[in-house]
């Protein structure tokens, strides 16, 4: 062999070293950057960013002062959350209070962007060595720096966290189904239960997502039924799992979803387009957004299966009729209110998988550039709008300052409750180390539970924070009977004590208006 072809043989060898380790520096930087967005959200302010994310350290101080969660919930952020406060507190000179905070900040900006690795992971498996290697760096991108990726921020702690491993699941799931290795089912069924410990509706996602992947590839691959069995039984074992453990940690949400399982038209009751269309709920431009945006990818996979049905293959058009399926069903016009304001949010994920498919089997290489450049553009765009929403918190500094005054007027705060408003709540929990209610629903069961009860009601420092966002109108205040009493008013908060016979003519009022 002659010099010249050593030489080519060996440029050949370090191009082909050099382009894989690329890649994985352009994965690094996505995660990085994602991370860095998220820190930013997180740190530029003094308090907790969104409406509800100081619920988070509410949990976390309850957690670790009393062994166990203030509020029923699942449990398994929470415990990250306090096993970095609690490092921190021994490690450094923070108090517990600002250790908790710090904690939920971090872990909301680190652990998320992890879901570009496993989205990677899936995409490369799908598109194959063959295939354009920059199709997973686009689709890590989407998921992990996109305008849907910080929506899933803050208030959605859980929620993303949930999102995360239910990715690694279906990375592990796609991989097992394809393979059969027992290494593959066991990471699946592993990154199930932490899904289930994590967060309601991500595991009603990939319980979804996987009993219509299974359908679908019990249908297609005769030949593999029984690995198929074997699988969806280690599935309905994971499934037993953790329902059991949400009936010992939450029995609240155990209720919802036992109901949802006995009367599933249930979840379809007051549909969001009606109550839009009638002027009842708020046209909420992140809904609006996640819906055309999840839809628009959907109807260009039905395009796609239906044109080249027969090129796809069998395990790559079981990935894309489950995407496609759960896609559809996550941003159904007619979903009920309560669900559709967060099934919507998590459509982009399945809707990224439609992307992938897409991306591979478009086969004119102007129309698979344009397509990525368009989704990249149309959800990346709005980041910025979505930072500023996102990092606004519900009260200002100001108001947040004067509520440590109020707390030299509760006597006995394990006895106490206070009725206020949705994004005042939590703040009051977290400050004052009481028990708080939007007052729906309140019971006489739930009123003898307490000595004290006290309405609170803001008068100024509300950072013009509601449904849409900071800049637009707050969310409506608490009403205070007649039946109670002022103990404490200044030029941000009115305290008012309840007395008895207020609960009868507050729910008296409700009926009547």
């Amino acid at each position: 062999m002659n010099n010249s072809s050593k030489s080519m043989i060996n440029t050949q060898v370090v191009q082909q070293t050099e382009k894989p380790t690329m890649i994985y520096v352009i994965l690094g930087l996505i995660i990085f950057l994602a991370v860095s967005i998220r820190l930013y959200i997180n740190f530029h302010n003094q308090l907790m960013p969104g409406i509800n994310a100081i619920y988070h350290p509410v949990q976390v101080r309850a957690l670790l002062e009393t062994g166990q969660l203030g509020f029923p919930d699942f449990p398994l952020l929470f415990y990250l959350e306090a096993g970095l406060a609690k490092i921190m507190q021994i490690f450094t000179s923070c108090d517990l209070s600002n250790c908790i905070m710090f904690s939920a900040k971090i872990i909301d900006s680190l652990l998320y962007p992890l879901i570009a690795i496993p989205t990677f992971l899936l995409a490369r498996a799908v598109v194959g060595k063959e295939g354009p290697r920059w199709i997973p760096l686009v689709i890590s991108a989407l998921t992990t720096i996109s305008a849907f990726t910080f929506i899933m921020m803050a208030d959605f702690q859980k929620n993303a966290l949930g999102l995360l491993w239910s990715m690694f699941f279906i990375y592990f799931l796609y991989q097992g189904t394809s393979e059969g290795k027992a290494i593959d089912y066991f990471w699946a069924g592993l990154f199930f239960i932490l899904t289930g410990l994590t967060h309601l509706g991500a595991l009603g996602f990939i319980i979804a997502f996987s009993v219509s992947f299974l359908f679908f590839s019990f249908i297609f691959k005769r030949e593999r039924r029984i690995d198929l069995i074997k699988m969806a039984l280690l599935l309905f074992l994971a499934v037993v799992s953790v329902l059991a453990f949400l009936f010992f940690f939450d029995p609240g949400r155990w209720e919802t979803l036992t109901s949802v399982i006995m009367r599933p038209l249930k979840i379809f009751a007051q549909p969001i387009i009606v109550g839009m269309l009638n002027g009842q709920i708020p046209l909420m431009p992140p809904l609006i957004f996640c819906s055309l945006v999840a839809n628009s990818l959907a109807i260009l996979g039905l395009i796609l299966l239906v044109k080249k049905r027969k090129e796809i293959p069998v395990q790559e058009k079981t990935l894309l009729l489950a995407s496609l399926l759960v896609t559809i069903f996550l941003v159904f016009p007619f979903l009920g209110t309560e669900w559709a304001n967060r099934l919507y949010l998590m459509a982009y994920l399945p809707a990224s998988l439609i992307l992938i498919l897409l991306l591979k089997y478009i086969y004119k290489k102007w129309l698979k550039i344009l397509l990525a450049v368009l989704a990249l553009i149309i959800m990346i765009i709005p980041t910025p709008i979505v930072i500023i929403v996102r990092g606004a918190p519900s009260i200002s500094e100001d108001a947040y300052r004067d509520l440590l005054k109020l707390k030299t007027e509760i006597i006995d705060p394990s006895k106490t409750l206070i009725i206020t408003r949705h994004g005042l709540e939590w703040w009051t929990a977290w400050l004052m180390k009481v028990d708080v209610a939007q007052g729906w629903g309140l019971t006489e069961k739930d009123v003898d539970k307490y000595h004290d009860i006290y309405y609170l009601k803001q008068k100024s420092g509300h950072g013009n924070f509601g449904p849409l966002g900071p800049g637009g109108p707050s969310f409506p205040e608490v009403e205070i009977p007649s039946q109670s009493k002022i103990v404490y008013e200044d030029e941000f908060f009115i305290l008012a004590k309840a007395l008895p016979g207020f609960l009868q003519y507050y729910q008296k009022e409700k009926k009547r208006k």
